[in-house]
């Protein structure tokens, strides 16, 4: 059974999102206001876990962060754009990968949690090149055979560019793409997660690379 939890939607959200997914086996349920979140999390462990951003305190930020890293769950934040311009916020906020800025749209949680739900039941292939190796399937890069460690929106962007080679990507569309939503702020996200994704590709950069096409986007090549 594929479990959502959830903390920080409306009731007629809930509702309505119980309603699409009655037919894929989905358990959906919210945290009650006197349950500890980390002991919901810990006692059901769900696929899923939807939450507002400001009813993370420190303590449990840092646990379900863990747990996202660790790829036991996928989370998605639930933030307002006001948020989103404060520094302190931003840089937690990104370290999750995941946001989908208030006022919440329903067709856009449908459309996120349809997308998980999916990998979940059909799981990527493995892509293998001279020197690299990515298996979305386990979440596992290795470069020259050595695992490296990714955050998983890391590795999905790298998956889509290795599987579209010498392809040219807006920012916008690998937002939207990877990040399965349109997204109409800042692009900043993509270009950190290039950054990263390069410093872990520098040991084969003679035979690899992130093309940058200014004012455009990213594409991946063979040298």
């Amino acid at each position: 059974m594929f479990k959502i939890l959830v903390n920080g939607l409306s009731k007629k959200t809930l509702i309505s999102l119980a309603d699409s997914f009655k037919k894929n086996k989905v358990n959906l349920y919210a945290l009650n206001p006197n349950e500890n979140l980390i002991s919901k999390l810990t006692l059901e462990k769900p696929n899923v876990l939807i939450i507002d951003f400001t009813m993370l305190d420190e303590k449990t930020f840092k646990f379900c962060l863990k747990l996202k890293k660790s790829f036991k769950i996928s989370i998605i934040l639930l933030v307002s754009l006001k948020q989103l311009e404060e520094k302190s916020y931003t840089k937690k906020i990104i370290e999750f990968n995941d946001f989908i800025t208030k006022p919440i749209k329903l067709k856009e949680i449908e459309t996120r949690l349809i997308k998980i739900l999916n990998k979940h039941e059909q799981p990527l292939k493995v892509i293998e090149k001279k020197d690299i190796t990515l298996d979305i399937n386990n979440y596992e890069l290795k470069i020259l055979g050595k695992l490296k460690k990714a955050a998983p929106k890391e590795l999905e962007l790298l998956y889509k560019l290795m599987l579209n080679e010498n392809k040219l990507f807006t920012r916008s569309e690998l937002l939207e793409e990877v990040w399965g939503y349109k997204f109409f702020g800042s692009t900043r996200t993509v270009d950190i997660h290039i950054k990263r994704l390069r410093l872990k590709l520098k040991e084969v950069s003679n035979s690899y690379i992130i093309e940058t096409v200014w004012g455009v986007g990213y594409k991946f090549k063979t040298l």
